[in-house]
């Protein structure tokens, strides 16, 4: 049998997607484990590889199985059932009412918490999509790439979130059943409804949210790890610990801009300029840990320049295609910036270090989310979904500062709400 190529589809931007869902697997989620367990995960974790292989294989079954349609199908009670046919009516009635009729087919399946089960298992999908429907299920900014491959990308994303809850949960002295409950639990009540709201039809994205290169991402991260229980870094290992923590900054640095550059691009010469925004922003970031170290004490500038990194990435993820490198480098300045305060606020009242990083994180991805309200515009051809011109605080407009903000407050109750309550449920089972 042979399978012939459809000349729709792009042969260099299938293979980016392949090969950057697969390097996500095989660095990003090491990278994410590592920082968000201060290294811990690779020393002290309960999970042997048998239950590693696992609890990834059931992921990779629900997420076929039902979660792909939770997350990117047509929102569940959004649809409205066929009208039945009416009376004949006088025709300047039917003209006059036709007048009167605003054609809302653009928001069918937009709007809801979660997606319904029209895809679930993947029934109903084709290759190419229906370009006929007012939206389609998987979210692909163009029909240039296959639906598997698209579809394929999000499972490798969903994985890396899931695997790094698992690291952060198994650190936390979870038993290794009770990790696997708490992993399959967080992806259906936290991670599925949040990429629904934002990345996919639902009602933050409907309202103009916006995340282009994945904030929420560690945001999300960094709430789950704060809510659990952490153990104190033993003195003796201290060293070890550095090493692992900047080998997965490192990994951090190298591959969340592949995540950035491949979650909502609509164009592949826009990558170019999400890599250079997002070197811009990890040096800004860089550069205020630095010297707020060396004005603090002068002493070795390592641990914090790691941060700092990590911070300037988290920052200027959400605004990644809306901001020029100038910009981008000042929202990991301010990011970061935002970052060292929240920690030095919270730094007398929790007696783990380990929450360090995870607090940074929060404020950073808090502050780029916010700045997208502030400083994000139009200039490189991105629109809203409904084509409207992306309009923040700098063009006069309020209107996304204040999505931005309902945005951060629903996600932060809604994964520290629903990570407490799961805590609690797995430590009773």
């Amino acid at each position: 049998m042979i399978l012939e190529w459809d000349s729709n589809f792009d042969g260099a931007q299938t293979l980016w997607l392949l090969a950057a869902g697969l390097f996500l697997i095989a660095a990003f989620l090491p990278a994410c484990a590592g920082l968000f367990t201060g290294g811990q995960c690779f020393r002290k974790s309960q999970l042997t590889v048998e239950q590693w292989l696992t609890g990834a294989a059931l992921h990779v079954a629900a997420w076929i199985l039902v979660l792909h349609s939770l997350a990117f199908g047509p929102s569940a009670g959004t649809t409205p059932a066929d009208v039945p046919a009416a009376a004949p009516q006088p025709l300047e009635q039917m003209i006059r009412e036709a007048a009167a009729v605003v054609d809302r087919r653009a928001f069918f399946g937009r709007g809801g918490f979660v997606g319904d089960l029209q895809f679930a298992a993947f029934r109903n999908l084709e290759a190419q999509g229906n370009a006929e429907e007012p939206l389609f299920a998987s979210r692909r900014p163009h029909h240039s790439v296959p639906l598997s491959a698209w579809v394929y990308f999000q499972l490798a994303v969903y994985v890396c979130a899931v695997g790094s809850v698992s690291a952060i949960v198994a650190t936390a002295g979870f038993a290794a059943r009770r990790t696997l409950i708490f992993s399959l639990l967080w992806g259906l009540l936290v991670y599925v409804p949040v990429a629904h709201w934002v990345w996919g039809e639902g009602w933050l994205g409907i309202r103009y949210a916006t995340d282009a290169g994945g904030s929420l991402f560690p945001l999300m991260l960094a709430l789950t790890a704060v809510v659990l229980p952490q153990h104190r870094i033993e003195a003796d290992t201290q060293g070890t610990a550095k090493a692992i923590l900047a080998l997965c900054t490192g990994l951090f640095w190298m591959t969340f801009p592949v995540l950035m550059c491949s979650l909502r691009i609509p164009e592949p010469h826009l990558r170019g300029l999400v890599m250079l925004n997002s070197l811009a922003a990890a040096s800004g970031g860089f550069l205020v840990c630095c010297l707020v170290k060396l004005l603090s004490d002068g002493k070795s500038v390592t641990e914090s320049s790691l941060a700092g990194i990590c911070c300037g990435l988290s920052a200027v993820a959400a605004g990644c295609l809306l901001l020029d490198p100038m910009t981008s480098m000042m929202c990991g300045a301010l990011g970061t910036a935002v970052a060292l305060i929240l920690w030095a606020f919270c730094r007398n009242r929790l007696s783990v270090d380990l929450y360090r990083l995870p607090i940074m994180l929060i404020g950073s991805s808090i502050t780029g989310l916010l700045l997208v309200g502030v400083f994000a515009g139009s200039f490189n051809g991105i629109f809203h979904w409904d084509k409207t011109p992306v309009e923040s605080l700098l063009h006069g407009a309020t209107r996304l500062l204040q999505v931005q903000s309902l945005t951060i407050v629903s996600v932060t109750v809604w994964v520290v709400a629903i990570t407490a309550a799961l805590r609690r449920f797995c430590l009773r089972a």
